[in-house]
């Protein structure tokens, strides 16, 4: 396990996905040390049907849940065309990005979508100034037939927490654009964060509805139909909860097809 997840935060770091990496190593030992992590736990799968599963997570690494999840929804894509898993009770996941790229290493489009279970309410809905949703991220994987597949990962805020604490650690303001205070003007100061004086915007700046549209959907998959639980005003313990969905691509056409068709997109744009 722990070899796993530190692969996970050095591929991020790799990937330039700095806020995700090995700075997020300080918060897990805290975390653990405040009993908030049960390392070794295995999960359990409350509902399953042959295309669908839900899992308890126990309130493992959530990295190792998510690689086991994503391996479930693979296996079940393969065995029904589709397959959708929602799993909850882990803790912080990681950057979504690696899970997504298994899946289209597998030949098979991958979505996954994560919130906090309702635990980290630091994003303002559109037209509002107090912490409502989580940065509640959002990934798409699917291959184009070569070494390097098509990757979206995106928080449905302007920008992931863990950007904002970079900026901390670096002694660096952040962009106007980012932050409002608890008056709901634009800030600069990382520190109004951790202050929890300061809400992040929703993804979108002067068209937020948009970014705040996606991150109340991810909300409703990975807090309510994934169980981790959703935004609400009794604030529960931080968890990630996931909602996995996996197509495989050839109950639709043949692979070579969509990898080149794919290529074809890509690069006309």
């Amino acid at each position: 396990e722990p070899e796993k997840i530190s692969q996970h935060l050095v591929e991020a770091n790799l990937a330039g996905h700095d806020s995700h990496g090995v700075i997020q190593i300080p918060g897990y030992t805290d975390a653990h040390a405040e009993g908030l992590i049960a390392p070794g736990t295995g999960f359990t799968r409350e509902r399953e049907t042959a295309a669908t599963a839900l899992v308890d997570g126990h309130w493992g690494f959530g990295h190792r849940l998510a690689h086991e999840a994503i391996t479930l929804g693979i296996d079940k894509a393969h065995r029904c065309g589709i397959s959708a898993v929602g799993a909850y009770r882990c803790y912080h996941v990681g950057h979504l990005g690696a899970y997504v790229r298994r899946v289209a290493e597998a030949g098979m489009v991958g979505i996954i979508a994560v919130n906090d279970g309702g635990g980290g309410q630091r994003v303002a809905p559109y037209g509002g100034i107090a912490g409502r949703l989580s940065t509640n991220p959002l990934a798409v994987g699917l291959p184009t037939g070569t070494a390097a597949p098509f990757i979206l990962d995106i928080s449905t805020s302007i920008v992931a927490e863990g950007q904002v604490r970079l900026k901390r650690v670096r002694g660096e303001p952040m962009p106007l654009g980012w932050m409002i205070d608890a008056l709901g003007q634009a800030t600069t100061d990382p520190e109004d964060f951790f202050r929890t004086t300061g809400s992040l915007l929703p993804l979108g700046g002067s068209v937020g509805h948009k970014g705040y549209g996606l991150g109340l959907t991810v909300d409703v998959l990975a807090g309510i139909l994934g169980r981790a639980g959703h935004s609400r005003r009794e604030i529960p313990p931080y968890n990630n909860g996931l909602f996995i969905v996996v197509v495989d691509i050839g109950r639709f056409l043949p692979l070579e097809e969509f990898t080149a068709e794919v290529r074809n997109l890509i690069a006309h744009i």
